[in-house]
């Protein structure tokens, strides 16, 4: 049989292959899978950070400074994380997926991890911005279906992904977070407004500047923010 013979027959019977799948609120429950048409499906949010200037730094730099801005994201969220209420998937080379476990987190839990992550990156790593480039970054919120599937490795698909990713896009210092309509409407009063006090008279103002972006040909509504939380 010729190459493009078997490949025909494998396609032929890809299209007529069923998918099944688990809802779950078990994030671990792919790890478990060991059929590549099995899958599970999870209600949770995800949050996406992008390394924006990447490809500036690959073609500036070479490709060893590269590795190093990689790796300082990739170790900076693992410790983030040691707590086990999110799930981390590399996305390329240059972004990462944060899945949230449902059984803990909520969206307000999961913004105020986006407001920390922001002032971890934007603020505490600021001596070391010269060292690793100042570096760009943006990070992208939603919540939603995904699908998992085990090929080996933990691979995740759903709208709210890339919602999410499409939003750290559009996301620019000094407005480094942003999150959907859907997670803004979910918001908690302690997310929504953040005190000021001018002339030693507090005063209430809005933590988040409202836009829009495009996602598949329609015009989306988000809410970006320049504030940020101090970790504990």
């Amino acid at each position: 049989m010729s190459l493009n013979q078997n490949i025909l027959e494998q396609a032929e019977k890809l299209s007529e292959a069923s998918v099944n799948y688990v809802e779950t609120q078990d994030l671990d429950a792919v790890n478990t899978l060991t059929d590549n048409m099995s899958s599970v499906v999870v209600e949770t949010s995800a949050l996406y950070l992008m390394i924006k200037n990447m490809r500036q730094i690959v073609k500036n730099d070479g490709k060893r400074q590269a590795i190093k801005v990689h790796e300082l994201f990739s170790r900076c969220l693992s410790d983030f994380f040691t707590n086990g209420e999110a799930r981390i998937y590399e996305d390329g080379n240059s972004g990462f997926i944060v899945l949230f476990d449902p059984k803990t987190t909520d969206t307000n839990k999961a913004v105020k991890y986006g407001l920390k992550l922001t002032h971890l990156f934007s603020k505490d790593l600021a001596p070391l911005a010269e060292k690793f480039n100042n570096i760009s970054f943006g990070i992208g919120i939603d919540h939603g279906r995904v699908m998992g599937v085990n090929i080996g490795h933990p691979v995740w698909f759903g709208t709210c992904i890339e919602k999410a990713k499409k939003i750290s896009e559009e996301c620019l210092k000094p407005c480094y977070l942003g999150i959907s309509g859907r997670v803004h409407s979910q918001l908690g009063d302690d997310l929504q407004t953040v005190t000021r006090h001018i002339l030693g008279i507090p005063k209430k103002e809005n933590m988040w500047i409202k836009s829009t972006y495009q996602f598949e040909n329609e015009r989306k509504h988000l809410y970006q923010t320049y504030h940020s939380l101090e970790n504990d």
